[in-house]
């Protein structure tokens, strides 16, 4: 492993039982040197759609297969966790605490879609599917308030148009109730219980398209656009993302490459730059400074980049990479995870620095 250096001691302990010694050999690990990106070792055997972690120990990752893997030594070993539904895809995962924690997803079954939401109360020890329903719709984004309120964006098609939208439940998972309709849904982020954002995206064949931002503040009951795409250049969002009712981040794809949307008002205004290529759809920032960008690669294009300065500018940290990253997860300037299509789990300690 890149700038990886592992050292073993040995010790002896000497323990006196009723007057009689006797002594045991024992040995630690110390790892240190520690630098850039390292690949953790998890026995999965198809690609990664999200990572979340609770704590710098433990965390979760979904992808394209039945299975929640779990780690609780901050990555070094996964356990793999069974949903109970054959050929299931999962695409977002999202615990509340160390018991209580919600995936979601889909197989696609002909022109219709089975989707599946889940829920654990024990870690995931055990996953109980508590809402299912076939149809032309699919989770592709959950995010959770508490054990009772979680929202969830959902994307579909029916001919050439793309369906979906904004849902709700209020009962921990047993139903959804649809709040928004304008197009698919694709990413939502809440601040609190009542100040949310979510993307959607609409397409149909007379070849109309749009991007939409959208805010509520009434826990989903009215939404309010933000940002609506003009009838010629239209912006697919990837993820969004805010860290106070300020501040905020999006990331979305349009027929000329990336754009990358922030505001500093709450949404009223967003800046947009633009980017001469299509690989970014992950995203993830710490603060308003300091985050990341990530997707496809190629032999000339960068498949991960930090700014330390709110996006004006991009360093890059990975490059000349086979594989595109799905997800970001971050728990302070230094510790942060990234899930890739190739059933890997990338890790630093460095803030991704070498």
């Amino acid at each position: 492993m890149d700038g990886f250096m592992e050292k073993i001691i040995f010790r002896k302990i000497i323990f006196f039982v009723f007057g009689v010694s006797f002594s045991v050999l024992s040995f630690s690990h110390l790892v240190y040197s520690q630098s850039g990106w390292i690949a953790q070792t998890v026995n999965a055997a198809k690609s990664f759609n999200d990572v979340f972690f609770i704590n710098s120990n433990t965390g979760w990752a979904v992808g394209d297969t039945a299975l929640v893997f779990k780690t609780t030594n901050g990555g070094i070993n996964w356990v793999s966790q069974y949903v109970n539904r054959t050929g299931v895809k999962l695409f977002s995962v999202r615990f509340i605490n160390p018991n209580t924690g919600f995936a979601a997803g889909s197989p696609s079954t002909g022109i219709l879609v089975d989707t599946y939401f889940f829920k654990t109360t024990n870690g995931g020890m055990n996953w109980n599917c508590t809402y299912s329903e076939s149809g032309h719709i699919y989770f592709r984004s959950i995010f959770p308030i508490d054990e009772n309120i979680i929202y969830a964006a959902m994307e579909g098609s029916t001919g050439y148009h793309l369906t979906g939208g904004i849902y709700v439940s209020t009962n921990g998972g047993s139903n959804f109730t649809e709040l928004v309709s304008r197009g698919e849904g694709s990413t939502l982020y809440f601040i609190n219980a009542n100040t949310g954002w979510a993307c959607t995206y609409y397409a149909d064949d007379t070849g109309m398209s749009e991007g939409c931002i959208m805010q509520t503040t009434d826990a989903g009951f009215n939404w309010t656009v933000q940002y609506a795409d003009s009838l010629t250049i239209s912006t697919q969002f990837h993820k969004i993302q805010f860290l106070d009712l300020n501040t905020g981040y999006a990331i979305g794809s349009y027929h000329r490459g990336t754009r990358l949307f922030k505001t500093s008002d709450g949404g009223a205004n967003w800046v947009i730059k633009e980017y001469s290529h299509d690989m970014n759809k992950a995203m993830f920032f710490l603060n308003p400074s300091a985050g990341w960008i990530g997707g496809m690669c190629s032999s000339d294009s960068v498949c991960l980049s930090y700014t330390s300065d709110g996006g004006a500018a991009w360093n890059p940290q990975k490059t000349n990479f086979n594989e595109a990253v799905q997800s970001i997860y971050f728990i302070d300037k230094l510790t942060g995870w990234m899930a890739l299509s190739c059933n890997n789990i990338l890790k630093t300690v460095t803030g991704g620095i070498k």
